[in-house]
């Protein structure tokens, strides 16, 4: 995998996009699947793999709500997320906001770094630290919305 994260979407399509970019991916059935089975589950191939869990929610009241409450549910299993959703800027060619990192990454190819540049995570994808002279090329869009705290990754 590219970085030692698990990034838990809402659908299919979001988890295959967060794959095919070298992540490890997780697809929830819909915005209404996060349960206690489901966060122990998470948090268990978390645990087992290191990785640090990224909720990728839709950016609307259901999918806002279902990472909300996923979010809860892994920290009972001490799996502390943090929860992403796509540039609040970011609209299809017919003006609708985009609310999936599926619709996300068709619009925007720099999805998977303006991602790791929200996270803060300070590395280039080859896992080298990035130099202090260096900069990250600008995103070709705003940054996503992070909540919750910054990734700890060495």
């Amino acid at each position: 995998p590219r970085w030692p994260l698990l990034i838990v979407c809402e659908g299919m399509p979001d988890a295959l996009t967060a794959a095919q970019a070298g992540y490890r991916s997780i697809g929830l059935l819909g915005a209404q699947a996060p349960d206690e089975t489901v966060a122990a589950r998470v948090a268990n191939h978390a645990e087992r793999h290191d990785l640090d869990v990224v909720l990728m929610t839709d950016a609307n009241d259901a999918g806002r709500n279902a990472g909300d409450r996923l979010a809860d549910l892994l920290r009972a299993e001490h799996v502390d997320p943090v929860i992403v959703e796509p540039p609040a800027d970011l609209v299809d060619a017919d003006g609708e906001p985009v609310v999936d990192l599926n619709a996300w990454a068709q619009l925007d190819p720099d999805w998977s770094d303006d991602l790791l540049a929200a996270l803060d995570l300070g590395h280039s994808p080859t896992g080298a630290a990035r130099s202090p002279t260096s900069h990250p090329p600008e995103p070709t869009t705003s940054l996503p919305t992070v909540h919750n705290r910054e990734l700890d990754i060495e």
